[in-house]
């Protein structure tokens, strides 16, 4: 018995690399064809068709012998997500090509590799069983609804997620490699907010391909809103919170990540101007509930008097009525007085969201365009809020794996953060919390559905989990890394 199980995951194993092989050479033929778009195989072009084609298998062999090195690529040209071209129902960029040549490195290491070199990951199968339910839970709803043009890419939108989650839990296991990450992260961060702000400062100079600049929309400031390699808004304001953490924490602790502190200080800087220069509102009241949830977490008394419980409480209600008229100032009162009846209307699409949600409560509405929950049908526009849209989508069937991925990542971090005596994953746990709580808050003011930076922090968690479970237990430490 024993015997037949193994042939069969041998063969399923084989069948899947297979498969993930088919379509990571299709997507590079498709992205060489791309580039080379215009060329002549005689002369210069043809030389350049040639050298794109022997770089680009030489990078895919070299991605799938090392996978580890594919996810540092991956994460440090993630910001080129937009940097592609469009075939029926798929993206093809570098990222995504880049992700599935990891895919594929990684089932031909399970499947050719040697027992001893396979690291133990208890999270694996747990997690993969919910990234299952929900990629399931999304066909059946887009098969249950009307079919749209929107409902391969939907399907193939929430396969996306899965890979992405699941070849950051599979390549991360150690510290090492998970700072490595982290700290591309911030690099990356601090990359795409120097090229936007370069936009901001020289408006319509560069090719939209590197800058695209709209109009102002605030009262409040009056320059060019801009974002980086052609990313919406939401995106680049997601990879800037992505960052971040990791950004401000190495200001205090710069050898935990390997990055200087004046390195921090000039990333921290940079970010928080390009959050500026895009406008990115989400961001922006994610910063600032982020900190005070922060603060109260830190603050929270344990073990302590009435008194000190009911001080806690009233400093809460303070610092929130303060926070609730900063975000007003900020945010919301601009917008309002921008356009009143677009900041009401997008209330009410909340209101008409729910009712349609009741009336398909257990396997929702299915994709109903590319942005997967619009209500253009009913009179209203797109559904800007993450849970509510994909809730929405996929109804309660879809929403509970969705909803226990996010609660997972916390749980997972914040036990870390309390039940640990490793210092370093307590660090390392800390950034990550932080992360997945910028993200929380971000994405209820925005859609983000085909953005897979939520996916990568929720991997990253993940991982730090399977290897606080597989490091050796080690003796209390009283000093952090500094």
């Amino acid at each position: 018995m024993k015997t037949e199980v193994v042939f069969l995951r041998s063969l399923s194993e084989a069948l899947a690399i297979v498969l993930l092989g088919a379509i990571g050479l299709w997507l590079y033929i498709q992205l060489v064809l791309f580039l080379s778009r215009g060329m002549t195989w005689n002369g210069g072009s043809g030389l350049l068709a040639a050298g794109l084609v022997g770089a680009g298998v030489l990078l895919v062999v070299w991605v799938a012998r090392k996978p580890e090195m594919g996810l540092y690529l991956f994460v440090l040209t993630f910001p080129l997500t937009n940097e592609s071209f469009e075939l029926p129902y798929v993206t093809v960029s570098l990222p995504n090509v880049l992700l599935v040549t990891m895919a594929l490195g990684l089932l031909a290491r399970r499947i050719l590799g040697r027992p001893q070199e396979r690291t133990s990951n208890p999270v694996f199968w747990p997690k993969f069983a919910l990234l299952s339910w929900l990629v399931l839970a999304t066909g059946v709803s887009a098969l249950l609804m009307p079919q749209t043009d929107a409902t391969l890419r939907f399907l193939i939108t929430r396969a996306g997620y899965a890979l992405t989650f699941l070849v950051i839990l599979t390549v991360i296991d150690d510290t090492k490699r998970l700072k490595t990450v982290l700290r591309l992260m911030a690099w990356s961060a601090g990359g795409t907010a120097i090229v936007t702000i370069l936009g901001g400062l020289f408006p319509f100079t560069f090719p939209i391909e590197v800058v695209r600049c709209n109009e102002p929309i605030l009262p409040v400031l009056n320059t060019y809103r801009c974002t980086a390699f052609n990313l919406s808004f939401h995106a680049m304001g997601s990879w800037l919170l992505a960052g971040l953490p990791a950004i401000l924490f190495s200001v205090k602790y710069p050898k935990l990540l390997g990055l200087p502190r004046k390195a921090a200080l000039a990333l921290a800087a940079l970010c928080g101007l390009a959050l500026v220069i895009g406008r990115v509102r989400g961001a922006w009241v994610a910063l600032l509930v982020s900190l005070l949830v922060m603060a109260l977490f830190a603050a929270r008394p344990k073990k302590g008097s009435g008194l000190a419980r009911f001080c806690y409480v009233g400093g809460a209600l303070i610092l929130g009525v303060a926070l609730a008229c900063v975000i007003w100032i900020l945010a919301i009162a601009p917008i309002v007085s921008l356009s009143p009846d677009s900041f009401f209307a997008r209330l009410e699409s909340y209101k008409v969201a729910f009712s349609l949600f009741q009336q398909h409560w257990l396997f929702g509405l299915g994709p109903l365009d590319e942005r997967f929950l619009a209500l253009d049908t009913v009179g209203y526009g797109v559904i800007d809020n993450l849970f509510i849209a994909e809730i929405g989508a996929t109804g309660l069937l879809g929403a509970i794996p969705f909803l226990l991925l996010w609660a997972g990542a916390f749980r997972s971090l914040i036990k870390i953060m309390e039940g640990t005596a490793d210092s370093e994953l307590r660090q390392l746990a800390t950034i990550l919390a932080v992360g997945v709580l910028f993200l929380l808050v971000a994405v209820q003011a925005y859609v983000a559905i085909g953005e897979k930076t939520p996916w990568i922090l929720m991997g990253l968690a993940a991982s730090l989990a399977r290897i606080q479970r597989t490091r050796p237990a080690v003796l209390p430490t009283t000093q952090p890394v500094t």
